[in-house]
């Protein structure tokens, strides 16, 4: 993983607009909005058109600039990152990464004393408030519409507003017609309520099947990891996902040996984990056994494919089964 190590920092902006919105939010001067949005109001018309070629025939809900400005933007500038990842870890709350940190640290040293993980000793290190537009306790659905688009939403709610009437536009989406390739890698399904927060919308994030057409449509470069949630429809009667993957131009690598042989020249890949639980999701980490695939080497593939672009790629990576195991 030596590639990531070398890539230019995760949280650069994609292009020359930074969205942020929040469900309810007060008016500011037109000077304070221009320098959020950073683009003209012909930029942002067209940028709404191309949107809604991918928001599942709604309307697209724009960028709120109106709002006060609250965040320290002093480390915000106007390179553009090649390589941009985007790393999740579904249920990993500041509690988790505490209970973790202080376990390795007595496992390590006999002290009751913290290891600490790399991502909590990054240069620029934030937290969030996590409520949705009606919940103080929100779920995977409206968190992770939350941070592939800045929209907040309902709970159980993907890539759609609060208000349920427009579709929103995920950083995924804006990176994929800005000529980055794209790759989606999650531990579980890939229509799961966080992968399909950056390429689908829905009202409900139990619509698998509509989800996984609406990730057949895409055209992303690569997804990984986990198989797909009803892929004969709720009524086991539907036209198999996986076959309208491929007909939408997917080389479905199921195997080991199908995934070894992927290259930057196979095309448009879904990968699925040869050996996998709980309903389509690839084993947790401590019942890998030797020769299973990991979310490392699901990683690894995706760098392989799409490094060669010339504008780069935008990787979204999920372990989505850390709140399972807390549930345990």
């Amino acid at each position: 993983m030596s590639f990531i190590k070398k890539s230019v920092p995760v949280l650069l902006a994609l292009g020359t607009t930074l969205s942020l919105t929040a469900c309810q939010n007060d008016a500011t001067s037109s000077s304070s909005a221009s320098s959020i949005s950073g683009a003209t109001s012909k930029e942002l018309a067209s940028q709404k058109s191309a949107a809604e070629q991918t928001a599942a025939g709604y309307e697209v809900e724009q960028p709120d600039t109106s709002r006060p400005l609250y965040e320290d933007y002093s480390k915000v500038n106007d390179n553009k990152a090649k390589y941009v990842f985007q790393f999740i870890g579904d249920g990993m709350g500041v509690t988790p990464v505490t209970a973790a940190e202080q376990y390795a640290g007595i496992v390590e040293t006999g002290k009751i004393e913290p290891k600490f993980t790399n991502f909590t000793e990054f240069p620029v290190v934030g937290l969030q408030n996590p409520f949705d537009c009606h919940s103080f306790i929100p779920d995977s659905a409206s968190t992770a519409t939350a941070y592939a688009t800045g929209v907040k939403t309902q709970t159980d709610t993907v890539g759609m507003n609060g208000d349920l009437d427009k579709a929103t536009d995920s950083v995924a989406e804006k990176a994929h017609r800005s000529g980055k390739k794209v790759g989606i890698i999650t531990s579980v399904t890939l229509n799961h309520a966080t992968p399909a927060g950056f390429y689908a919308n829905v009202e409900n994030r139990n619509s698998y099947y509509d989800i996984g057409l609406q990730m057949a449509k895409t055209d992303f470069d690569y997804f990984a990891g986990g198989s797909l949630v009803d892929r004969t429809g709720t009524d086991g009667k539907q036209k198999d996902l996986y076959a309208v993957m491929e007909e939408n131009g997917y080389t479905i690598a199921d195997t080991k040996q199908k995934f070894n042989n992927i290259s930057a020249k196979t095309g448009k890949v879904y990968a699925i984990s040869e050996r996998l639980q709980d309903e389509g999701s690839m084993p947790y980490a401590m019942d890998t056994k030797q020769g299973d695939q990991t979310l490392a080497d699901f990683v690894q593939k995706g760098i392989d494919v799409m490094k060669d672009n010339e504008d780069g790629f935008f990787m979204m990576v999920e372990s989505g089964k850390i709140d399972w195991a807390e549930l345990c």
